[in-house]
């Protein structure tokens, strides 16, 4: 059913990619975001909010993702995959807690 629910998100953003910018907030029951699961969606834009209860962001998972302008990550977040943000040119200022491990090139 997670990955149900992530499919049709990102087809949706892939499919309908000139909808005006808006936060993005994925479903609550979200443990991990897959790899590449959003890379290059040119429909992601605004910020990105990680709901609680994830725990892993997957390698490439919204890389070049340009229109992404701020991310709110959760306190559960306990890994960022190699890439996870790499290509995110509009993202400013994040914050990411000191317990989390961070992939090689992650926010690059």
């Amino acid at each position: 059913m997670k990955k149900t629910l992530l499919l049709l998100a990102a087809l949706s953003m892939l499919l309908f990619p000139l909808i005006a910018s808006a936060d993005i907030v994925l479903p609550e029951s979200l443990v991990v975001i897959d790899d590449e699961a959003f890379s290059g969606c040119p429909g992601l834009s605004g910020t990105l909010i990680v709901p609680e209860g994830v725990t892993e962001i997957g390698e490439s998972a919204f890389s070049d993702c340009d229109g992404l302008t701020e991310l709110i990550l959760p306190a559960t977040l306990e890994i960022i995959e190699d890439r996870a943000f790499a290509g995110c040119t509009a993202l400013a200022g994040t914050v990411v807690d000191s317990g989390v491990q961070v992939g090689k090139d992650a926010f690059d």
